[in-house]
């Protein structure tokens, strides 16, 4: 995130100015419209001069794209402590782990505000997630904490397609207006991983 930053603040008066900014963002998403969000308008809720904000960072994007990837640290954080939690069955994992996650973003106030907003600003590319990301490594641990036989040289490739999948479709839930089918969607993700593992998981001995 350090390099969304113009300028790192060292002294606790410019801590407190940047962290005003980024709570003002957040409100104005929530309470108004983040599409409509500028950067004199943030400034003003702020009660900071406009000209702090340019100070941060480059512009108006790079302040809600800094914000985004803020409140998804946070999610992540949270879900991590959850993933901690023991489990007998790596298909039990995956399922309380993603209902979870839906759970923690149903729940942040501005966490689904930041998360379209980027998704519908930024090439598709840009948006699926890649094996090294918070995703990604949940499925290695997943597959770590399970008995698995993967073809060696296939092993990335398969788990990497897999987080895309799953990537896609938690935005497509991300997306859905309607609860009830979004909850449908993440369901359907859930089956759709397990059943794309399953192949590959050793027969137990009899």
């Amino acid at each position: 995130m350090a390099t969304l930053l113009k300028k790192i603040p060292q002294q606790d008066r410019s801590k407190k100015r940047l962290a005003a900014i980024i709570a003002a963002a957040e409100k104005i998403a929530v309470e108004q419209d983040i599409d409509q969000a500028t950067t004199s308008m943030i400034a003003a809720r702020a009660g900071v001069a406009i000209g702090s904000i340019y100070q941060f960072f480059e512009d108006r994007d790079a302040l809600l794209e800094y914000v985004y990837i803020q409140t998804l640290d946070r999610i992540v954080t949270e879900q991590q402590a959850f993933a901690g939690a023991g489990f007998d069955r790596w298909q039990d994992f995956i399922s309380e782990n993603l209902r979870h996650f839906w759970r923690l973003a149903q729940n942040h106030p501005s966490f689904l505000i930041f998360t379209r907003w980027y998704n519908a600003t930024r090439p598709l590319k840009e948006t699926i997630a890649p094996l090294d990301s918070p995703l990604g490594r949940f499925l290695q641990q997943v597959v770590s904490g399970g008995d698995f036989d993967f073809p060696a040289e296939r092993r990335d490739v398969i788990l990497t397609l897999i987080t895309a999948s799953l990537s896609i479709g938690i935005d497509l839930a991300f997306e859905e207006k309607d609860q009830t089918k979004a909850v449908l969607i993440i369901e359907a993700l859930i089956d759709q991983t397990i059943t794309s593992l399953s192949p590959f998981e050793k027969a137990k001995a009899l």
